[in-house]
């Protein structure tokens, strides 16, 4: 390979959250904090965040068989009891109104009732929706155009699935499937229209279903029949409109994931390894693509999984400890994830956020090099501190018939101890990217320089080639 004098060569830093190669490997810094550790409380948490990112949780308190929540002031967490009148609280599901004040469902465990709270700016205001029946499980929430809450449960007498919404002057209670057992896990999202769309599980068939009113008329449909599917489903619709759900494959113990495309469902499996896939919750962020927080069975962890637009990346968000049951997850307004979820080793409400970090930009930097033979040594003169994350570089090697990844070439660094090399991207004959990480936190102190040979093997090397420096980099915060 020959690479002429206009050659150009540029190492860019880029940021730690770009995991292009790796299927399992962190990419975001989580922050972990426990919320309330009052009492044995933290379960069936639901998060929403507020129009300054600050998030709101409700969740129950076993203990004293409360419903609490919790929201943070920009300062410190406040915790409330919400109700304390029976034994309430479980299958919380939370939504924030315009102004910013939020509405509970839950299911109250003493009369067996769906129960609904919400705050005025003053008072918490509460009231049972249904108790015909044992009713009231499984609940979701969500606010229409005019701010009147509508709701997706479980009717446990019956086994069907129930809906019930506020008209401005009452609630309207409706039965929406009563094939079989059905109407657990009840997830639930409007439309444009404000037409209510509800996931949920079909127990007699062990399948996956989706019933969406069209104004006049329920319809109803079965989304995945392939194994025992179904379970712990989380539903979020689109700009277009179009539903997607993650849920859980019994059979596998595997994460799912499915949407429809405009003609038929596409279902894929997100995650097999262990038992996984429990206590699902799904976003989508600006871009449409979905993220999901869940539970890891097998180590008793909390798992999450993004979707890049082409691979879904997958971690391990919190281990310390038996966590990751009743998660709920949220994006801000940049797709940072937040997770509320329970940490059952002590009993306590728990929340992992995104953050924060720090980016930091040195240069641009400077320097040429004479090259006589058939290696190319690109030495940074900045000093590299051990407090950073990592860094992802980006080697571009670009000329004319380069040939450059033939099968003599290789990469060689120091201190080898702090690289890990991902494959290379060949965009054409004369562009090549090698993306490697540099990891500061596998060394015992500071680097003062990081030097990359490239061996081009026999082919020979232009003398005067010219190297721009451009670091970008996380701190911890």
């Amino acid at each position: 390979m020959r690479i002429n004098r206009h050659c150009r060569t540029m190492i860019c830093v880029m940021s730690f959250y770009a995991v292009l190669m790796s299927s399992d490997a962190p990419a975001v810094e989580w922050n972990i904090e426990t919320v309330d550790s009052v009492s044995s409380v933290g379960s069936h948490t639901d998060l929403v965040l507020d129009g300054e990112g600050n998030p709101h949780i409700s969740y129950y308190d076993e203990t004293n068989r409360d419903l609490k929540y919790a929201f943070f002031d920009g300062d410190a967490w406040q915790v409330e009891t919400v109700d304390s009148v029976n034994m309430t609280g479980q299958y919380t599901s939370l939504v924030l109104d315009r102004s910013g004040n939020p509405r509970i469902s839950y299911y109250d465990a003493t009369i067996s009732a769906l129960r609904y709270a919400a705050f005025n700016g003053a008072v918490w205001q509460k009231e049972t929706v249904d108790s015909i029946n044992l009713v009231g499980k499984h609940t979701s929430l969500a606010l229409d155009g005019a701010g009147n809450p509508h709701i997706s449960y479980y009717d446990e007498t019956n086994r069907d699935l129930k809906y019930a919404f506020f008209d401005g002057d009452a609630w309207q209670v409706e039965t929406v499937d009563t094939s079989g057992w059905v109407g657990q896990h009840t997830s639930l999202a409007l439309d444009r229209e404000d037409n209510p769309r509800i996931s949920y599980y079909d127990e007699t068939n062990r399948n996956l279903k989706c019933a969406a009113f069209d104004g006049t008329n329920w319809q109803v449909e079965t989304v995945d029949v392939v194994n025992m599917v179904g379970q712990y489903t989380s539903l979020a619709l689109d700009s277009a409109g179009i539903p997607h759900i993650s849920y859980y494959d019994e059979t596998t113990s595997g994460l799912r994931y499915a949407f429809f495309d405009g003609d038929a469902w596409q279902v894929e499996t997100v995650d097999s390894l262990n038992l996984v896939g429990k206590h699902t919750s799904l976003v989508l962020d600006g871009a449409g693509r979905p993220h999901i927080s869940y539970y890891d069975e097998t180590n008793r962890d909390l798992r999450y999984a993004s979707f890049d637009g082409s691979r879904w990346q997958l971690e391990t968000v919190d281990r310390i400890n038996a966590v990751g049951e009743y998660g709920s997850l949220a994006l801000d307004r940049d797709g940072k994830p937040f997770i509320s979820y329970f940490d059952a080793t002590n009993a306590d409400l728990k929340y992992a956020s995104a953050g924060p970090t720090t980016t930091t930009t040195i240069g641009p930097s400077t320097t040429t090099t004479s090259v006589a033979g058939v290696s190319i040594n690109l030495i940074p003169s900045t000093v590299f501190q051990a407090r950073f994350i990592a860094t992802l570089w980006r080697l571009r090697i670009e000329g004319t018939g380069t040939g450059f990844m033939s099968n003599d070439s290789l990469l060689t660094f120091q201190p080898s101890s702090a690289v890990m090399i991902l494959a290379p991207l060949v965009v054409d004959d004369d562009t090549i990217f090698i993306f490697f990480y540099l990891m500061p936190k596998l060394l015992t102190g500071p680097i003062d320089s990081v030097e990359v040979t490239v061996t081009t093997g026999s082919e020979v090397v232009s003398e005067d080639l010219g190297i721009l420096l451009l670091p970008f980099f996380l701190e911890e915060g």
